[in-house]
């Protein structure tokens, strides 16, 4: 079944962002670019895993080669102050500014990690959520939660610092069946389609 794309406008008392659902999102993602963030430059921020997957390769081949990309290792560790520090170096190593666009690419650590880096750069950069788990699609790329791990605990250190943008791609979820049994992979489809028929049904 072909899965039509569908915009949810998310209105906040200062600000409001949109959430664009769409099967291939990432086949057009330099003209959403161009719509949003118009001649504004962009930086990928990704999990490493990601480094030799298909969704990287399509990302970087429509932003174009000189995209600047900045690969974070997998796993909790990551949502670390030492990390953190390395990304603002990178960062500034490549020039960034205040008309810059972070694109968080990965799940729920990466845009914990991509989100905080981006409301603490520059005094805030925009951002854009590009979630690639079922979790972070359904929960952490929304609601502009971010933070990062300390000694004293999860998430201890943070910010609340909406996206700009999130695209949701519904492909990405055809790899998790290799991932999840069975059953609690078809729990976590229902989980994610009584969401989004939430979200709908509230515009």
């Amino acid at each position: 079944m072909k899965i039509m794309s569908k915009i949810i406008k998310i209105k906040l008392d200062n600000s409001e962002y949109r959430i664009v659902i769409d099967h291939n999102i990432l086949n057009s993602i330099n003209l959403t670019h161009k719509k949003y963030f118009p001649n504004r430059p962009k930086i990928i921020i990704y999990d490493s895993k990601l480094k030799n997957k298909q969704i990287l390769k399509t990302i970087t081949s429509k932003f174009g080669k000189n995209t600047p990309i900045i690969s974070i290792p997998s796993g909790e560790k990551s949502k670390s102050l030492e990390r953190l520090e390395k990304i603002y170096n990178k960062l500034f190593s490549l020039k960034i500014d205040r008309k810059t666009v972070i694109y968080a690419l990965g799940g729920g650590v990466i845009g914990d990690l991509a989100g905080f880096a981006s409301a603490t750069v520059m005094r805030g950069v925009d951002y854009v959520q590009v979630p690639t788990t079922l979790l972070s699609q359904i929960d952490s790329s929304v609601g502009g939660k971010t933070a990062i791990n300390v000694t004293q605990g999860k998430n201890l250190v943070g910010a609340f610092y909406n996206p700009s943008l999130v695209l949701i791609s519904t492909h990405f979820l055809k790899t998790l069946s290799d991932l999840f049994p069975k059953l609690f992979f078809q729990a976590k489809i229902s989980e994610y389609l009584d969401l989004v028929y939430f979200l709908f049904q509230s515009l």
